[in-house]
């Protein structure tokens, strides 16, 4: 194997060569020293790019003033740990809505019970229950209506009675029928009156009058007047008066029908 020697300018040469020989190569075919070269400049050049890659990389969310801090858990700063609480920073707080904001709603909105928009149905005081309420329907002329389970599928309860006048007795009928949500309570009157027309059918005009004013003994109460006076005089009516609303309306049509409808809801009765 020829021996190395080195020559003046600090290269190398094997020691043994041929004139005009070739510098001897790597495996690859490139002289070594270029290798060596190459080496370094990758070198070189991976330092560059990891320098270049720190300087652009983001800065960290603490140097840019954000708060890393975890919800509910202390700020404290170490050295504050142990020491003073009053040096201790609050911990944050949850957003949550305003209470003070009217438009946030905290909860879900819940649906209105029937009972704040109809009134619930319960017991009348004495001299008021549904059986003699029932009787004032047909004013000792029949035998009274019972007070039974309806046959809707409200499963409310309900009596009714009807009275029909002859054409020679001037025509007419009238239908009342008293209704409550609960087997011990009325809940409200509806009467309609028909007439063959407004002149006519004075006999069912005053069987109305009669039943309404009966109802209402039977609640310890006389007739309101405005009631009688827009019945007698066919006029409309929405009235409010000791709790109860009563309301006369004429339905649409050339033959003059009228409803009456008292609700005892807000009665003092229903109390």
């Amino acid at each position: 194997m020829p021996q190395k020697a080195i020559a003046a300018e600090g290269g190398e040469k094997e020691v043994g060569a041929l004139p005009g020989a070739l510098p001897r190569r790597h495996s690859l075919g490139f002289p070594r020293s270029r290798i060596r070269e190459a080496d370094f400049t990758c070198l070189v050049t991976t330092v560059r790019a990891v320098l270049l890659v720190g300087m652009l990389s983001p800065m960290p969310a603490q140097a840019q003033g954000r708060d890393m801090s975890v919800p509910g858990a202390s700020t404290a700063a170490p050295h504050d740990q142990a020491g003073d609480p009053s040096a201790r920073t609050p911990a944050a707080e949850l957003p949550g809505p305003r209470r003070d904001r009217p438009d946030q709603a905290v909860g879900p909105a819940k649906a209105e019970p029937d009972a704040a928009r109809f009134g619930e149905s319960a017991p009348l005081r004495d001299g008021a229950e549904p059986e003699k309420l029932c009787a004032a329907l047909t004013s000792g002329t029949a035998t009274a209506p019972a007070w039974q389970r309806s046959a809707l599928p409200d499963e409310s309860w309900e009596c009714f009675a009807e009275r029909v006048f002859a054409a020679e007795e001037g025509g007419g009928s009238v239908f009342a029928i008293l209704r409550g949500r609960a087997e011990s309570g009325v809940d409200g009157l509806r009467l309609k009156l028909n007439l063959p027309d407004d002149a006519a059918g004075a006999k069912a005009q005053q069987a109305a009058e009669e039943i309404l004013q009966a109802v209402f003994a039977a609640l310890d109460r006389d007739l309101p007047q405005a009631l009688r006076a827009a019945l007698a005089e066919h006029v409309p009516l929405r009235q409010e008066t000791g709790g109860m609303v009563m309301e006369l309306r004429r339905e649409f049509g050339p033959v003059p029908r009228y409803n009456v409808m008292v609700d005892f809801a807000a009665s003092p009765a229903k109390r």
